[in-house]
């Protein structure tokens, strides 16, 4: 795993985990933070087609920000989330990915683990 800087195994499964949980979390967390920053701040302003109590090039810099910090984030939370509830379902059935895909080769071969 690039992001611990080893092997997910049976010692560091758990520790992995956490890392994803705390990756998604704290991404869940950035998302609310932004929206809530563009409905509170930029979007008002916006629909009444007047100028946000900023300077004009702030603003239309946050409008150009916003849409890819907050799309950066949900690509993370989709990708962070996906592996925590793969890597919940291993910890479930007591495996390690390396452990299912030989179970899974050997089913597909015929053997029976």
């Amino acid at each position: 795993c690039p992001w611990i800087g080893g092997c997910v195994g049976r010692r560091n499964h758990a520790d992995f985990v956490r890392f994803l949980l705390a990756a998604s979390s704290g991404c869940t967390y950035g998302l609310v933070v932004l929206y809530g920053f563009a409905s509170r701040m930029l979007l008002p302003f916006f629909a009444a087609r007047k100028m946000p109590p900023m300077p004009s090039h702030v603003a239309t810099a946050l409008f150009i920000a916003l849409p890819p910090a907050m799309g950066v984030c949900l690509l993370t939370i989709g990708g962070t989330g996906a592996l925590l509830v793969w890597n919940l379902y291993l910890m479930a059935r007591n495996l390690t990915t390396v452990e299912w895909a030989a179970r899974r080769r050997a089913r597909r071969e015929g053997r029976d683990p």
